[in-house]
């Protein structure tokens, strides 16, 4: 059999590959973010597909595929930095994830990529520790939920217009602050 030939039924065993960018998109944002990491190695195609997941999840499910001494923080620097186009989901929850400057700069980070759907859970409650001051800037954010933290919005704060749904889980805050911040939040259901 010629080399032609060969290389032609190589192409057509590879039919995935030859799929448009919207449907392996599609494909890998329901992957756990390791899987879709992981494709990278089916071929020279595939090597930079994962780097426009719109969901990103490092929760128990990543944390617990990681393998070596690697730094969570390490990692989730390497992934934000690598990624391409908007983060629709970015989801934050571990146990041992407590609020400090790394979160805080992901959060910054993440301010200008169109996230819609934030979850962040913290590890325990630290009344020093009120939430990054970035987050209050999310402007096309439709769902939140927050964990373990101290919520204290800034007084430059001017709501989230598409919130859609807030969900609060030890949450400390004063009552005033939370009925103006549910006041600059028209669409909340």
């Amino acid at each position: 059999m010629d080399r032609t030939r060969i290389r032609r039924r190589c192409l057509d065993a590879d039919r995935i590959s030859n799929l448009p960018g919207n449907v392996i998109d599609n494909i890998l944002k329901f992957l756990p973010l390791h899987d879709a990491v992981r494709t990278s190695v089916l071929s020279k195609g595939w090597q930079y597909n994962w780097v426009t997941v719109p969901y990103l999840a490092f929760d128990w499910t990543f944390r617990n595929n990681l393998s070596g001494n690697y730094r969570t923080e390490s990692i989730i620097y390497q992934v934000l930095l690598l990624h391409k186009g908007p983060i629709v989901k970015f989801k934050l929850g571990f146990c041992g994830f407590k609020f400090g400057p790394d979160i805080n700069n992901w959060l910054y980070f993440l301010s200008d990529h169109r996230v819609e759907e934030l979850d962040l859970m913290y590890t325990g409650y630290d009344p020093d520790r009120p939430i990054s001051h970035h987050l209050f800037t999310f402007d096309h954010l439709m769902h939140l939920y927050l964990a373990n933290v101290e919520f204290r919005p800034p007084s430059t704060f001017k709501g989230f217009r598409r919130l859609l749904s807030l969900h609060l889980n030890g949450v400390q805050f004063e009552p005033e602050e939370l009925n103006m911040f549910i006041s600059m939040c028209p669409m909340l259901e």
